[in-house]
């Protein structure tokens, strides 16, 4: 059970971030990201992720301005997205394995809309 003041460890040699905010199922606020689903009907969830600038306490004057420059949002930009792009091919997957008998009545439908429901 994640809640605000816990850590998260997005990779092993890299430092943990804080959790700022957890609103189960739905918001987690960690250092500099935004992460919120919204429920776009039966079978349709929009995964919103927003980053923001933060002074970092643990990082050295010159890594903080590495983090907040220009350079540094244009990658991470890229990376978002692709990392976005990514959750959405796994989830639509996820969908489509499942049989007819597991999903829920909306995902049933989206299932016979692609042909796949028996």
């Amino acid at each position: 059970n994640l809640k605000a003041g816990d850590s998260i460890k997005l990779h092993p040699k890299a430092p943990p971030l804080r959790v700022n905010l957890c609103d189960a199922p739905n918001t987690l606020a960690i250092e500099g990201w935004i992460f919120h689903l919204i429920p776009m009907g039966p079978s349709k969830t929009r995964l919103l992720s927003r980053t923001y600038k933060f002074d970092n306490a643990r990082l050295d004057w010159v890594s903080n301005l590495l983090i907040n420059s220009p350079l540094f949002e244009l990658a991470h930009f890229i990376m978002g997205r692709k990392q976005l792009l990514e959750i959405k091919r796994l989830a639509e997957e996820r969908v489509a394995r499942f049989s007819d008998a597991d999903l829920l009545p909306g995902e049933r439908k989206m299932n016979m809309a692609k042909g796949s429901a028996s």
